[in-house]
């Protein structure tokens, strides 16, 4: 189980679904950014695949609008502090 892993376990609560909209053009990025920035909130963690070009695309747009909207993004350790093996995270307390 989580507890007797000698890693942290880090899940989303925040998922793109950018693998549905891989090969649907700008109206797939829109799909994506859409997705997230409907969803996320302080202390997300935003699921993506980096081998997809509309995901890149969508990044793009989306670090756009969080910074715009007042959102900094941060590293899993920055967010979480430290995170500790054997403990499952999903999102900042």
């Amino acid at each position: 189980g989580v507890k007797s892993c000698q890693y942290s376990v880090v899940l989303w609560d925040v998922d793109s679904n950018d693998w549905q909209y891989k090969n649907d053009g700008d109206e797939g990025v829109k799909k994506i950014v859409n997705n997230v920035m409907s969803k996320v909130k302080n202390g997300s963690i935003i699921l993506m695949h980096d081998i997809y070009e509309n995901t890149y695309l969508a990044t793009k747009e989306i670090l756009k609008q969080l910074n715009a909207q007042g959102y900094e993004v941060v590293t899993v350790s920055e967010l979480l502090g430290n995170p500790k093996a054997g403990v499952e995270y999903s999102k900042a307390s």
